[in-house]
């Protein structure tokens, strides 16, 4: 049985595709942010400049806000 399966039978597959903010807390997961499973990045402009900027600009939050908030 290769590595890969085994860790998709056995491993925490939904942590790894979670997201991860700016200060690198696993949203959902980390005990600060077990209640905000969401990313948001606050400036997709500047995010989308450069791969390291999406962190810079991501938080963990309940729900991502709307045009209407």
């Amino acid at each position: 049985m290769g590595f890969s399966f085994w860790g998709m039978i056995h491993g925490e597959i939904n942590m790894m595709m979670a997201p991860v903010d700016g200060q690198g807390r696993i949203c959902g997961f980390n005990e600060t942010v077990k209640d905000y499973p969401n990313l948001w990045i606050a400036d997709l402009n500047k995010a989308l400049d450069s791969p390291s900027n999406m962190f810079k600009y991501s938080v963990c939050v309940k729900e991502c806000p709307s045009a209407h908030n």
